[in-house]
């Protein structure tokens, strides 16, 4: 199974048959079958015709659209096969469920991102790196005194300030990360972080969709400006050690220049040329088949991890396990 990009603008996704096909400049560029296409993303002004479009919703392959090189706009949702709603909605309005749900996700979350500073710093040893890695082991030891969703959010904004601190120390000082900004990528370094997001996003939606959950129903975020609450919570485990694991390579080894991206346009935001776009998603599919070692499950690519976590979440809103198990990095579990 296989992701179809489109990302030269102008691009277009045809259906020939039981085949899909991608055309620019009217030659053809790529032709698979159908049957073994998994999700189809689509970036700037690129198009997707409607025999190609039903094609997709009748096989149940997602189709997300990202603009701008990296910010994601929108995707299609075939919103008739949730097969779950009812547990859904009783897990919703259950909130002893909801908080088990977001503290053991900001868990995960604590504990890969912390692994990924250690990582990094690993060489260079900066004091103020360290000193947020043991920062971040406080909150980790306090986490389980957040008993609401406020102090849940407020737990999460006061660990992502420190950690996102401490990352600009191990990134090249060319790029000139200062902190996380999700509004606009008026900086290298958050452009990388809102494609990866999104890319990671795209992926995990595919799955919440291929299991008959409904997107709609969070737990941590319950509204979501043009994101789907549950994709966003089932999102936090995988930040650092998918995305931001993979940004901080490609910027340390000189994969991703600072010649690679595109002058600021209009609003200021910063995007990668169409050719180092497609390295990057090069290096994305090689992040999702590199292997981790899951909880359950051992050795397994990340990609799979996804379907897995996913699956973990089912069997908690179907009753059938009390405890969702986030993923923790290896390293995490051997040093806590």
């Amino acid at each position: 199974m296989i992701t179809l990009y489109a990302t030269e603008p102008g691009s277009i996704v045809h259906l020939d048959g039981s085949h899909f096909q991608v055309f620019f400049l009217e030659k053809l560029c790529c032709k698979v079958a159908a049957v073994k296409v998994k999700q189809i993303i689509l970036f700037d002004w690129c198009d997707i015709t409607a025999p190609a479009i039903k094609c997709a919703i009748a096989r149940s392959i997602p189709v997300g659209f990202i603009a701008d090189g990296g910010r994601y706009v929108a995707r299609l949702h075939d919103g008739g096969k949730c097969l779950h709603l009812s547990r859904q909605k009783q897990c919703f309005g259950d909130a002893e469920f909801q908080l088990a749900i977001v503290e053991s996700l900001l868990r995960a979350k604590l504990h890969n991102s912390r692994v990924l500073l250690m990582q990094l710093n690993s060489r260079r040893n900066c004091k103020i790196v360290g000193k947020a890695i043991d920062s971040l082991a406080y909150l980790l030891e306090a986490l389980p005194a957040v008993t609401t969703r406020k102090g849940f959010w407020q737990f999460e904004a006061a660990s992502a300030r420190i950690y996102f601190q401490a990352l600009s120390y191990l990134l090249p000082a060319a790029f000139n990360f200062q902190g996380r900004s999700a509004d606009l990528a008026g900086d290298r370094i958050n452009s990388l972080l809102n494609l990866g997001y999104a890319l990671l996003s795209q992926n995990l939606y595919a799955c919440v969709q291929k299991f008959g959950l409904n997107p709609d129903f969070g737990n941590l975020h319950h509204t979501c400006f043009n994101h789907t609450p549950l994709v966003c919570d089932l999102m936090e485990q995988f930040r650092a050690p998918i995305v931001e694991a993979l940004v901080a390579d490609l910027v340390n080894q000189n994969c991703i220049k600072i010649g690679d991206f595109l002058p600021p346009d209009e609003r200021g935001g910063l995007y990668l040329h169409p050719q180092a776009l497609q390295e990057f998603l090069l290096h994305w599919e090689t992040k999702l088949q590199s292997f981790a070692t899951h909880l359950y499950a051992g050795q397994v690519s990340y990609r799979h991890c996804l379907e897995l976590q996913v699956k973990e979440y089912l069997a908690c809103v179907k009753g059938e396990q009390d405890v969702y198990r986030s993923l923790l990095c290896q390293e995490a579990i051997a040093r806590l």
